[in-house]
């Protein structure tokens, strides 16, 4: 099952890696999920022209691959925001595949309204099941407070040995340098927009934005700042849990970088 990144890189390294999951395969096999990418201009409706290369970059990787689509019923577009919809959702198969369920269909259902999962009911300690607002909201505090702060609750450990590939020693001084300038940029500007909040609760474009207005800081200022930020990570001191990390968006817009002052 594919959930794609709507970064068009990220899209790239996907579609390879699922290229070169098929070579070695001989057996009928399907991928199916949200893409994140259309093969057609007409799969998208409303907004920005649609680009052809992108979609075309699309269609030529499910070429490649020798994939079929297996189509739909239902309604054309299976994603919408506003006025734009757009066809992300697809299930691509090989022809051995097809074959051997022939009868298969995928339904499309109505872009009607988008329905969020709530909970009714949690049942307490007791045994009752409780339904009022308020009783919910103490049960999951409760809850999780007590999950992440009660020493000597029994907590299942996971065997994670062989599950990455090793790191060969002569990448470990890279991985524990400190980043430069550069590095920070590029991690920031490959965050999407909008993404989920930081610590400082500011969402990533606040930084895009205002990077190029921000001036050089002393080093001494910049090594004070890491030797905190140091300590406020691996210490084992508990007031840590009371700190939040500095402000910052101030940081950004008085200090952080990009010319020398």
């Amino acid at each position: 099952m594919v959930y794609a990144s709507p970064q068009r890189s990220a899209c790239r390294v996907l579609w390879d890696s699922i290229s070169s999951l098929a070579t070695p395969i001989s057996d009928p096999w399907v991928v199916f999920g949200d893409f994140n990418s259309f093969a057609f201009g007409f799969e998208k409706q409303g907004g920005a022209a649609a680009s052809v290369s992108r979609y075309r970059e699309f269609w030529d990787w499910i070429d490649r691959c020798n994939f079929l689509n297996i189509g739909y019923v239902g309604p054309h577009f299976s994603w919408k925001r506003g006025a734009v919809e757009e066809q992300l959702d697809r299930v691509l198969c090989k022809l051995d595949w097809r074959m051997s369920f022939i009868d298969t269909e995928v339904h499309h259902l109505p872009l009607t309204r988008q329905y969020r999962n709530r909970i009714e009911a949690l049942k307490d300690s007791s045994g009752n099941w409780c339904h009022s607002v308020t009783a919910l909201q103490v049960l999951a505090v409760d809850f999780f407070s007590d999950l992440y702060t009660n020493p000597f609750i029994s907590r299942p450990a996971f065997e994670i040995r062989g599950f990455f590939s090793h790191i060969p020693s002569y990448l470990w001084d890279n991985i524990v340098c400190t980043p430069d300038l550069m590095d920070i940029r590029q991690a920031v500007f490959s965050m999407g927009s909008y993404k989920s909040l930081g610590p400082d609760g500011v969402p990533s474009i606040f930084y895009q934005k205002f990077w190029a207005k921000s001036t050089w800081i002393p080093s001494s200022t910049y090594l004070e700042l890491e030797r905190i930020i140091r300590n406020f990570i691996w210490s084992s001191s508990q007031v840590r849990s009371k700190v939040s990390l500095m402000g910052w968006d101030k940081m950004l817009v008085y200090g952080l970088i990009t010319k020398k002052g």
